[in-house]
């Protein structure tokens, strides 16, 4: 393992609640309740793909300026959304430090917009990151590999050196489609562990979050992940 790339929303940072209550709002704007499953085709994806979900759930149909505008509408909610406090998932602060004073580099891998990211990389802490990719930084966002070759490319490294942290299904598509060897950590209700990827608890029994995880134990999973079956995507 030369490097760890993490997702941010819902992996290092618990803000997938507040983007759940950004799009619930969002469809009630466009004129019917969100469904669960439609919330779930929704998490861990690019805001257009929220913009478009909320639209067919509604029963209507956007030209390109609507989504635009509904992009931005999101964009807005979400930032004050995240100016009320973001809290980070179990276990993360510590196991960024014990990374970062290994020498092992991270990547952040996100979905999120950059104007977002940096408000929510000012809690996290630039300083952890040999660098950040968004998905409004590469021509496709997940569930296409595009951001998790541009974090490895810019890492100097070859994807399958890199151990991805992922809590969405979309993630989990991208970081495996690359290449990538990923452990699967979902947090919200009703998203399940991708076909094809290992979930954490799988790797160390009983594990839900990163609360009891070290960089040794990230290692371990590293070289028992080698040789599993690939996710066909």
């Amino acid at each position: 393992m030369r490097a760890v790339l993490w997702d941010m929303d819902g992996t290092l940072v618990d803000t997938e609640p507040l983007w759940g209550k950004a799009t619930f709002r969002m469809a009630e704007s466009m004129g019917r309740k969100l469904t669960a499953e439609a919330r779930a085709r929704t998490v861990g994806g690019t805001t257009i793909n929220t913009v478009r979900v909320c639209a067919e759930n509604a029963g209507i149909q956007l030209s390109p300026e609507d989504e635009q505008r509904w992009v931005q509408w999101m964009f807005a909610e979400v930032g004050k959304l995240f100016a009320t406090g973001i809290e980070f998932r179990p276990g993360v602060q510590r196991l960024l430090t014990e990374l970062r004073d290994t020498e092992i580099p991270m990547a952040l891998v996100t979905n999120t917009a950059r104007q977002l990211t940096d408000i929510s990389l000012a809690t996290i802490g630039p300083e952890y990151f040999a660098v950040s990719v968004c998905a409004d930084e590469v021509e496709h966002g997940k569930p296409a590999p595009d951001v998790y070759l541009a974090a490895a490319r810019a890492l100097g490294l070859k994807p399958e050196q890199c151990l991805a942290l992922e809590d969405s299904p979309a993630g989990m598509a991208a970081a495996a489609s690359a290449g990538a060897r990923v452990i699967g950590v979902p947090v919200e209700p009703g998203v399940q562990t991708q076909e094809g990827i290992t979930a954490l608890g799988e790797l160390f029994a009983g594990q839900t979050d990163l609360g009891n995880i070290t960089a040794a134990d990230l290692h371990r999973a590293y070289r028992q992940l080698h040789g599993r079956p690939r996710l066909s995507v």
